[in-house]
This record gives C-alpha cells, sequence and structure tokens, in this order.
C-alpha cells in the first residue's frame, strides 16, 4: 500500500470490513507518512553514496573542478576504495 500499487483494492476492503470512515482515514495516512518515509531513505542511500565518492575523491586528490577524462573514477575503484576502508575499521 505504501508503493501505491492497488492500493484502492485494499481501501475498498477495509472500508467494507469496518466502519468506513475510520478505513479510509487510516489509508490516506498510511499512505502519506509510508510515502514520505520511503523517499527519505531513497535519499539517505544517494547521499550516502554521494558522500562515499566525495571522501574518495578527497583522499585521491582529484578536483572534481580540474578533472578530465583521464581523472575520471569508474565505479570499480569507488567499490574497492569501500572494501579497503571497511577492512581498516
Amino acid at each position: 500500500m505504501v508503493t501505491k500499487d492497488s492500493w484502492t483494492v485494499f481501501l475498498y476492503n477495509l472500508r467494507d470490513s469496518s466502519n468506513p470512515y475510520s478505513a479510509t482515514i487510516f489509508s490516506v495516512f498510511l499512505i502519506l507518512i509510508g510515502s514520505f518515509f520511503l523517499v527519505n531513505v531513497i535519499l539517505a542511500v544517494i547521499m550516502e553514496k554521494f558522500s562515499k565518492v566525495q571522501n574518495f575523491e578527497d583522499e585521491v586528490n582529484i578536483s572534481p573542478e580540474t578533472s578530465d577524462s583521464s581523472n575520471e573514477l569508474s565505479i570499480d575503484e569507488i567499490d574497492s576504495f569501500e572494501k579497503e576502508d571497511n577492512q581498516e575499521k
């Protein structure tokens, strides 16, 4: 229901089985709060990845303003840095 896939079927089943007003209020709040939570989780994961890339660039002294095609980082290089970072901890 949080992903909004066929949420109306769930809402109509709730309305048929209990008080229609409380089922509607519950469904609306679940969709609003659940969607807000889901978006925040996705944004947190994206921000964490950008932070790791930034830390990697700082460590290897690559400035984004002066980088050209020879200084671009691949995903494999970033992943290897993350593995080394995790092994140090």
